[in-house]
């Protein structure tokens, strides 16, 4: 075992004490621990501390032999500004192989918490990583937190996380909590390259942002996911939390996923996440305040997006999904001029709640190719606007789309409904344009617009069509080709 407690306090003068406690300030800890059941406790009070270098130090590696099950474990704890861990060089680095013991009780060989309170701090490179580890029940976990309680903490920084479970079982677990005011995260990543038969744990990452101006990714709307997965070049966005497990499927390990929350509370803040393989879901998605931007790709079987509820304006909602038995349910959306684009490949539903608060114009695109059902219900005025084309039987309907556009291509069914649930003559539920496409056998569309001037346009491409489509109000406009 080699354990490590290190204390950095100023030795303080008398002429110090008579004025106040001072702290300690620009000192530097650095760690090589080689061996079995690493410990590290690291205390910087002051500014301009740094855990790491004097050649890149900041090493845990942890080997152990048949009846040796190790463990690395280590705490930072910095107060003030201007600090630093792993900022240079690899950074920090928990490294666990050779472990073939029997089943492990040891929750998270390698465990981290780092924790820097105030403004300017760096978490540079962090990475955690398992090899050879068939027996363990869990084996990566992170918690970094920058910031305060009371919200302070601004211009804080994490550049790269990694967890990295390579051969075996055991699951990967992250959680970062930022306060203040731009603050970036840049990456966050999980890697699973385990056999079928390795432990059936998930991968979770839990992200909690607080504040304006943050993760400063380069997102547009609506929200550019589109990548092409695990190749190279576009890489979602600056800020981005990824997940893979590559070679995990139904058939050799079902209860296996991945786990993603992300809460952003004020903003102009930019997200992507990006999840690859069996049983991804997006929970617990929550953005409240303006001008934020989420995208989300997810690529395997049984992805889910729910909930992802927005409360604000000018959001921009983007949701990609390839595999079979794809869920996303966008609810709640409660503000005007936002932006949802829903993509989805497979066996597809998807669920979109808007409601609008005052001048609405909400933006909804909606794509879906395989065996496809949607709901999609809207309260409010002048949603859909991609810009306000179709006129007259809705442009006969239409069918170079544009404004809100739903396109739905395979086994389609589809149920929209825009409700006016305010007091009549208010203009809620008034110049709503929406266009549907269903391109396949069996199509079914079931619609209605509550309110003055909207306008719907309808092709179904297909046998055995069915269009039942209610419009209540004046001045409405319906067109339906088949």
């Amino acid at each position: 075992m080699k354990t490590l407690k290190t204390k950095l306090l100023l030795s303080v003068a008398l002429s110090a004490m008579l004025s106040g406690t001072a702290f300690a300030q620009s000192n530097q800890a650095y760690i090589d621990q080689l061996g079995s059941n690493n410990t590290a406790s690291i205390d910087q009070p002051g500014a301009n501390n740094v855990a790491g270098t004097s050649g890149n130090r900041m090493v845990q590696d942890g080997r152990s032999g048949a009846n040796d099950p190790s463990s690395n474990r280590l705490t930072i704890d910095q107060i003030g500004d201007n600090n630093s861990i792993g900022a240079s060089g690899d950074g920090l680095d928990q490294i666990l192989a050779d472990q073939t013991v029997g089943v492990r009780t040891l929750a998270y060989p390698n465990e981290a918490t780092l924790t820097q309170n105030s403004s300017g701090n760096t978490v540079g490179s962090v990475r955690q990583f398992v090899t050879n580890n068939a027996k363990i029940t869990s084996a990566n976990s992170l918690t970094v937190t920058q910031g305060d309680a009371m919200g302070a903490g601004d211009g804080n920084t994490i550049d790269v996380v990694s967890q990295t479970v390579q051969t075996g079982g055991g699951a990967n677990e992250a959680t970062v909590s930022q306060t203040g005011a731009g603050n970036t995260i840049a990456r966050v990543s999980q890697l699973s390259l385990r056999d079928p038969n390795g432990t059936p744990d998930p991968n979770t990452i839990n992200v909690s942002i607080t504040g304006d101006n943050n993760g400063n990714g380069t997102l547009t709307g609506p929200a550019a996911v589109r990548r092409n997965p695990n190749n190279s070049g576009d890489v979602l966005a600056d800020s981005t939390l990824i997940q893979d497990n590559p070679g995990v499927s139904a058939t050799n390990n079902p209860s296996y996923g991945n786990d993603i929350g992300l809460t952003i509370s004020g903003n102009n803040n930019e997200f992507a996440i990006g999840q690859f393989g069996y049983l991804n879901n997006a929970s617990n998605v929550l953005i409240t305040n303006d001008d934020n931007q989420v995208g989300i790709r997810q690529q395997g079987d049984n992805n889910t997006v729910d909930p992802l509820n927005v409360a604000g304006a000018f959001n921009n909602i983007g949701v990609n999904q390839l595999g079979t038995f794809n869920v996303a349910s966008i609810g709640a959306i409660d503000g005007d001029g936002n932006s949802v684009d829903v993509d989805q490949d497979g066996t597809n539903t998807t669920q979109i709640d808007i409601i609008g608060v005052g001048s609405s114009n909400n933006y909804v695109d909606l794509d879906q190719t395989g065996t496809n059902s949607a709901i999609v219900g809207i309260v409010g005025s002048n949603n859909g606007d991609g810009s306000s084309l179709f006129t007259g039987d809705a442009l006969s309907a239409s069918s170079g789309l544009i404004s809100g556009q739903i396109i739905q291509d395979g086994s389609n069914t589809l149920t929209f409904n825009i409700e006016d649930t305010r007091p009549s003559g208010d203009g809620s539920g008034d110049g709503n344009l929406f266009a549907f496409t269903q391109n396949g056998a069996g199509n079914d569309i079931t619609g209605v617009q509550n309110g003055d001037n909207n306008q719907a346009a309808v092709t179904q491409v297909g046998a055995s069509n069915m269009a039942n489509f209610s419009q209540v109000g004046t001045g409405n406009n319906a067109g339906i080709t088949q």
